[in-house]
């Protein structure tokens, strides 16, 4: 663990990093929680455990980029953890499968072009 460190070196950080994981307490006010650190795994490439249903959790599943453990089982999350340790191949899959999920789903440019689509069909 290296503490916390300025947004601005996030990617070497990730770029270094295996696998990005999202540990989180198992309260239902997370649930619908977006942790933007879940971006900058998806963004780096690398593939994400999180141990907690809800909405980050949803996004990972459906972009297939990294692996839901149940909440509060430490045995779960060291299994999920050896699994991609093991199979380089399948981190490789997860990880390009979110890069790509990102780009596609939460690029700043669509983004601001869907926001101009609401706003448009609003006016009307």
């Amino acid at each position: 663990m290296l503490g916390q460190k300025p947004k601005a070196e996030m990617p070497k950080l990730i770029a270094m990093a295996d696998v990005g994981l999202i540990p989180y307490k198992n309260k239902e006010t997370y649930y619908k929680n977006i942790p933007s650190k879940m971006f900058d795994y998806l963004a780096g490439g690398i593939p994400i455990i999180i141990n907690l249903d809800g909405e980050a959790a949803r996004i990972i599943k459906e972009a297939q980029a990294g692996l839901v453990v149940k909440a509060d089982d430490a045995k779960a999350l060291s299994k999920g953890i050896l699994e991609l340790y093991a199979n380089k191949t399948l981190r490789e899959v997860m990880g390009r499968k979110g890069r790509e999920y990102a780009e596609k789903n939460f690029d700043k440019k669509i983004a601001a072009k869907n926001i101009e689509t609401i706003l448009k069909n609003v006016k009307k």
